[in-house]
């Protein structure tokens, strides 16, 4: 009995269960990583649908099932790139590099004088990319939220302009 315990006596008693090919009783040895690798045919980490499970009549459904999962984990990486380019370019474009404050100096004519340029041009860049469906389209209230965040930051950039750069002081473009 030195050797033997409760956890001993669970991880056998799960390599038998995955062994056996039993699907019924197969998935209460989900909990015990180590008798899975132990019995697996795949080795630990590969993406092998084939290997989830041995019941030949649940391939596809553990198929589909891997395929949406998959699919969901892939779009929500690309939509976290996407606004992360786009946080990344609103923080540098309000920021205080010389770049930056000079295109704000440049625009600065066109926000205060034409605002309906610059919400316009937004709203048809946000309609690209909605039609281009690089996000998950299907998830209407996080897109909603990216927009109204888009027309709350270009108001936000408009105000800082405007502070910025009066209508009566004009600075050549170039100066530091």
């Amino acid at each position: 009995m030195s050797g033997w315990n409760v956890s001993t006596a669970r991880t056998s008693a799960s390599s038998q269960l995955l062994r056996s090919g039993n699907s019924a009783t197969s998935t209460t040895a989900v909990g015990t990583p180590a008798a899975r690798a132990r019995s697996s045919p795949v080795a630990p980490g590969r993406s092998d649908r084939t290997a989830l499970t041995g019941n030949p009549d649940a391939k596809r459904p553990v198929s589909a099932a891997w395929a949406i999962g998959t699919q969901l984990l892939r779009d929500v990486g690309i939509n976290i790139v996407i606004y992360g380019v786009l946080a990344i370019f609103a923080a540098w474009i309000a920021g205080p590099s010389r770049l930056a404050v000079a295109a704000r100096r440049i625009s600065a004519p066109l926000l205060r004088e034409h605002p309906t340029i610059l919400y316009g041009s937004l709203s048809v860049l946000l309609l690209l990319v909605l039609l281009s469906r690089p996000t998950d389209g299907q998830r209407i209230y996080p897109l909603l939220l990216v927009f109204a965040l888009a027309f709350v930051g270009a108001t936000l950039l408009r105000r800082q302009t405007e502070r910025e750069f009066p209508p009566g002081k004009a600075k050549p473009v170039l100066s530091p």
